[in-house]
């Protein structure tokens, strides 16, 4: 059965009509008497008899012609040949790994050239869908898309700072390629994934493995902490592993970067990692690098950056006459290094704006200037009018602002608390999370004189759980670093960390506390655009939803609106993260022992022979018969 690729082109079948119409067009014309005639009537009567026809047949052949050219126009093709021709999904390995340069050119490069040549080979009719498969699966191509858009997609790809998840990247394959016949599924990757093995035995799947043996020695952690001693000098562990094919040598230097740092030799063998200790000095901070000098395939995991910001030492005071509760706050207040803390169950007779003050029920009148913690408050005072109690499940939590910085990354589900007090405020305030009553539980008031946190509910035994809580400590950790910090809140909560926790997306409040983490995804409001705060990745917009992903290291800002954020001098100096890889697993570029090397057959070309030029050879050749037949000279 045949098809048709522009079938509205018949329209111009028409023109078969005019061409007849002038054939039979009669001209006027008179007959005149020659002195030859006798002769041409003896020439004429020596014609064949069918010779008379020619003017029909070249009408004939005219009106062939006309739809040929039409018909070539329309781009007719079988069905059941295109029917047969292949669906294939191409999945290509972005991520960190395939930046080695082990072999030249590039993995990376490599697997561009062998997408390419696989979309050149592509025939008439047959349909590629492109993925690309780092630690996010993004679709660089549509069914249906020329070849030269699928070219451009593979040209403009570029490796990514995190693993691959080429599983993953298969399933969705699988997925486009369900019920469709002649299904053709191609893996160009390196076969360093976890899961490498597993894929090459994989029924219906072609593992294509650039790359060779190499060496890699990669920086895969850095961390550091002020000493409890001594604020100013920094505990620093490094870890360093062989990523690589071969034992390596490489020296370590470790240091701020305005200083002279350590040198360590280093000598791996394969699959060896090392962890460095040391201290450095550091009581105005600065920016901690740690480097490896080695010649290896991969440079990117060979320096890792982190800063180190100023220790201060907040001043602390609990005010609590429970004995149970002044307990509970003092063990946890004491894990906070450095703190200068004391505590008692007496109202001092003046505060100290400079103190944060951590009371439990108490409430003076007028609420003192200062940071300040207010834990279930019996009274009312100058912000707020006290309105009874909520007992029973009613106090439940049942949602937490996921960006709200003393409640970030604390565990809340399933606390309940039997007893908890319902303020009116006076003040503006935000409220950071809600009781099943639908009352506020943890509330932020907006005051010039200070910041003030306030948990409505009770803490003890009998009403809660919650100072019997691992994440009791947590809270209270984060809620002094809040209360001790001065930025604006209004303006502190743009900064978004792409960061290794195991391998979760970090989005980061006031540039500290992890926060709103969902797998990998980062929940924004639609409508934000962000940009790397060192403006080395071209800004992300998020139009369609709440979720965006990253896979890059890095700090970005978010704002409102369709512009790129605007980025101070600083910000840079702010970009850096203690990783230089999303996975440690991303430097890895040893390729699964039970592979072996494959690469894409080069074919030769495809000749695919479209109907329409052999209707328009068919049209040429009724042609030339046509001029045979007008011209008589060939044919007396």
């Amino acid at each position: 059965m045949m098809g048709f690729e522009h079938p509205t082109s018949f329209a111009w079948a028409v023109l078969a009509a005019l061409v007849a119409a002038l054939y039979l067009w009669r001209f006027p014309y008179r007959q005149q008497p020659v002195a030859t005639f006798s002769l041409w009537q003896r020439a004429l009567a020596r014609r064949p008899a069918w010779f008379t026809l020619r003017f029909w047949i070249s009408l004939a052949v005219q009106i062939v012609l006309v739809l040929l050219i039409v018909t070539a126009l329309t781009e007719p093709f079988f069905r059941q040949v295109v029917a047969s021709r292949r669906w294939m999904v191409l999945v290509l390995d972005v991520s960190a790994s395939m930046a080695a340069t082990d072999q030249s050119p590039s993995r990376f490069e490599q697997m561009q050239d062998q997408a390419r040549q696989m979309i050149g080979n592509l025939r008439r009719g047959e349909q590629m869908v492109i993925l690309s498969a780092g630690s996010i699966i993004r679709p660089i191509g549509r069914w249906g898309a020329s070849s030269e858009s699928l070219l451009a997609a593979v040209d403009a790809l570029e490796p990514t700072d995190g693993p691959a998840r080429i599983t993953d990247a298969i399933a969705v394959a699988q997925d486009l390629l369900r019920d469709r016949p002649y299904a053709y599924l191609v893996v160009l990757s390196d076969g360093t994934f976890p899961e490498a093995d597993a894929v090459g035995r994989m029924h219906g799947v072609r593992l294509v493995t650039v790359g060779g043996d190499s060496r890699n020695a990669a920086i895969t952690g850095l961390d550091a902490h002020p000493q409890r001693a001594d604020p100013n000098r920094w505990d620093v562990l490094v870890e360093i592993a062989n990523r690589g094919n071969a034992p390596i040598a490489s020296e370590l230097h470790v240091g701020l970067a305005d200083a002279l740092p350590e040198t360590v030799s280093l000598t791996l063998d394969r699959g060896q990692t090392i962890r460095h200790r040391t201290t450095v000095s550091a009581p105005q901070g600065g920016l901690l690098q740690a480097r490896l000098t080695a010649d290896d395939h991969l440079a990117a995991d060979n320096l890792a950056q982190l800063r180190l910001h100023p220790v201060a030492s907040p001043r602390v005071r609990w005010i609590a006459s429970d004995d149970q509760v002044a307990r509970a706050l003092h063990q946890a207040l004491q894990t906070i290094t450095p703190i200068q803390l004391d505590g008692g169950p007496q109202m001092p007779e003046r505060f100290d704006p400079e103190t944060i003050y951590m009371i439990h029920r108490l409430v003076p009148q007028n609420i003192p200037p200062g940071p300040l913690l207010l834990i279930d408050p019996e009274s009312s005072s100058d912000l707020w009018d006290h309105d009874g109690y909520v007992t029973g499940t009613d106090g439940t939590v049942v949602s937490v602002d996921p960006l709200a910085r003393p409640i970030a990354g604390v565990d809340w589900k399933h606390v309940v608390f039997e007893r908890m007090s319902r303020l009116r405020f006076h003040v503006p305030s935000r409220t950071m999370a809600v009781a099943a009553s639908g009352d506020p539980l943890i509330s932020a008031l907006d005051r010039p004189a200070g910041k003030v946190l306030v948990l409505h509910a009770s803490p003890l035994r009998e009403h809660s759980d919650l100072i019997l809580r691992a994440d009791f400590a947590r809270w209270l950790q984060q809620t002094v670093r809040w209360l001790a910090d001065d930025d604006d809140p209004a303006e502190a909560c743009q900064d978004i960390v792409a960061d290794r926790a195991g391998r979760v997306w970090r989005a980061e409040c006031w540039d500290r506390a992890a926060a709103g983490t969902t797998g990998d995804v980062i929940r924004l409001e639609a409508g934000q655009t962000m940009q790397r705060l060192d403006e080395s990745a071209p800004p992300l917009q998020v139009f369609e939803g709440p979720l965006v992903a990253l896979d890059r290291v890095g700090k970005w800002r978010a704002t409102r609106g369709d512009t790129s954020p605007e980025l101070a001098d600083d910000d840079r100096e702010r970009s850096f993260v203690p990783v230089n890889l999303l996975d440690s697993e991303a430097s890895n570029l040893v390729r699964a022992e039970a592979l072996t090397p494959d690469s894409l057959p080069l074919a030769d070309p495809v000749r695919d022979q479209p109907l329409w030029m052999l209707l328009a050879g068919l049209a040429l050749v009724l042609l030339t018969v046509e001029w045979c037949l007008y011209h008589r000279r060939f044919l007396v």
